[in-house]
């Protein structure tokens, strides 16, 4: 993307330049902070992570505290990775049979929640535009299911491992002023409820359009 920017100004819908590159981050951790070193690992973030701790030192609070202050301001987010082995041929078959059928039947709702839209990021007219070879074809075998503003999920094949991965992302409002403590409370317990439903459910969905069961 940096490079894409720098020769050309824009990266697929997102125009700037490299200096206006913030921080990137993958889920194992790598973390990206400057456009001048191209390339994540855990240093930069430890960095970070350690000046961050220093100066809610010095306000006389923890990191966990920030998070928390962010939680209210933003609205509380569970993200949580759901993964579905399937080994061997057969497994990479069935993965990619369970995508098709996901794409081509998606669900109407997820958890209690209804699918108010589907993104397939191998559609050619959606924002990543047209295919540009056989590896962007492999990288966009992914379909983003939206549940209106509570959340999304996202289902793709892992590039490495012999598994599919199901995202789950779910948020709260912001902590209303003046609401009591427990209602805040009861409202994260209620996000973390609702991401473990939808997870589970999205995992029988997914398994039963290939006529398997989530393992016991």
């Amino acid at each position: 993307m940096l490079w894409h920017l720098e020769q050309n100004g824009s990266f697929e819908d997102v125009r700037g330049t490299p200096e206006d590159f913030v921080i990137g981050c993958e889920e194992s951790h790598g973390i990206l902070v400057t456009p001048h070193i191209r390339d994540k690992d855990a240093g930069s973030a430890a960095l970070l992570l350690a000046e961050l701790a220093l100066d809610q030192k010095r306000r006389g609070r923890t990191v966990v505290d920030y998070l928390d202050q962010l939680a209210r301001q933003f609205g509380y987010f569970r993200n949580e990775v759901k993964p579905v082995v399937m080994s061997g041929i057969e497994g990479k078959q069935n993965m990619a049979r369970m995508l098709d059928r996901l794409r081509a039947s998606p669900p109407k709702e997820i958890g209690g929640l209804p699918v108010t839209a589907v993104e397939d990021l191998r559609d050619e007219n959606g924002p990543f535009g047209p295919m540009k070879g056989a590896t962007d074809l492999a990288a966009r075998i992914v379909l983003i299911f939206h549940l209106g503003d509570r959340g999304r999920l996202t289902l793709r094949p892992s590039g490495t491992e012999p598994k599919a991965k199901a995202y789950v992302e779910v948020c709260s409002p912001p902590y209303a002023a003046g609401a009591p403590a427990e209602a805040w409370q009861r409202s994260c317990r209620d996000v973390d409820e609702l991401a473990d439903r939808l997870a589970e459910d999205f995992l029988q969905k997914s398994l039963a359009v290939i006529g398997l069961e989530t393992p016991k």
